[in-house]
């Protein structure tokens, strides 16, 4: 099988946030509890610079993205929670390329700001005590807004 970086999109965003507004996370923060994160993913949608995902309350993830050549690729797996951490485990459809798992880390500072960490990377790369940001739940939106794309593209 092939392994390719399926969330390059969607990590390259991930990756842009850490690299531009990439701080360390402030010691007053507080990892927030896995039931707060269900009932922000579940039933929404994450946009991110190349990719679309939506978060079934089912447990089930289906998005596109935009390969750097333009190709529109759809992908479907499951997304959980553990503690404070939201992962998804993906296929890309109609590839031989690999599942790959993206997680993110959430914490709330004393100042009530929310602050994330790509705390694991679709190529295995490890994150930094640097790579806090605080953009991400700017990214997700109510609804469903990949399922039309999605039906075009895996059909």
């Amino acid at each position: 099988m092939k392994s390719i970086p399926v969330f390059v999109a969607l990590a390259g965003a991930a990756s842009l946030a850490t690299t531009t507004l990439a701080e360390p996370l402030p010691k007053d923060a507080k990892p927030i509890a896995a039931k707060s994160l269900s009932a922000l993913y579940s039933g929404n949608t994450a946009k991110w610079d190349n990719s679309t995902a939506f978060f079934a309350p089912d447990g089930t993830v289906k998005g596109i993205f935009t390969e750097e050549n333009g190709t529109r690729r759809a992908y479907q797996g499951e997304w959980r929670t553990k503690g404070n951490e939201v992962c998804m485990t993906v296929k890309v459809l109609k590839t031989d390329w690999d599942a790959s798992t993206d997680c993110w880390k959430w914490y709330l500072g004393a100042d009530k700001q929310i602050w994330t960490l790509w705390s694991v990377h679709y190529d295995k790369t490890k994150p930094t005590k640097n790579d806090y940001y605080t953009s991400e739940k700017d990214n997700i939106s109510r609804g469903d807004s990949v399922s039309k794309a999605f039906a075009k593209l895996a059909g």
